[in-house]
């Protein structure tokens, strides 16, 4: 008992049109992932102000289609690290003032860096 010509051909036609598409392989580094109900690459979320892609996280990466999901967003920390933008970059080290022999103006936050101001010389009092 054979299958019937038709649904052989229908076979052999999905098999063939599937093959002849490209592969299609999504890239981490371009913080992209595979999207399976698309079947293409989704770009990831942009991080928001305050936040920095964490890309210490292991990501999933399929042979033949690539980043199977998106790095996270991890928070900055106040008064250590921050982000001014929204976009894919980690969080960046907040200046230190002191160690450039100046004061802190404006503290930094998890949106800011520190401003820094020079140091009003000392002034001598009256004899």
């Amino acid at each position: 008992m054979g299958f019937p010509p038709v649904l052989v051909l229908l076979s052999v036609a999905v098999t063939a049109a599937v093959a002849a598409d490209p592969p299609v392989y999504c890239q981490v580094d371009n913080n992209e992932y595979y999207m399976r109900q698309w079947g293409q690459c989704k770009a990831c979320d942009r991080c928001p102000y305050g936040f920095g892609l964490n890309s210490k996280i292991y990501v999933d990466v399929d042979p033949v289609y690539g980043a199977l999901k998106c790095r996270g967003c991890l928070k900055c920390t106040e008064g250590k690290t921050f982000k001014s933008t929204i976009g894919y970059e980690e969080c960046q080290r907040c200046t230190n003032c002191t160690a450039i022999g100046k004061q802190v103006d404006v503290a930094c936050t998890t949106e800011k860096d520190a401003v820094c101001m020079d140091i009003p010389p000392k002034q001598s009092s009256p004899a």
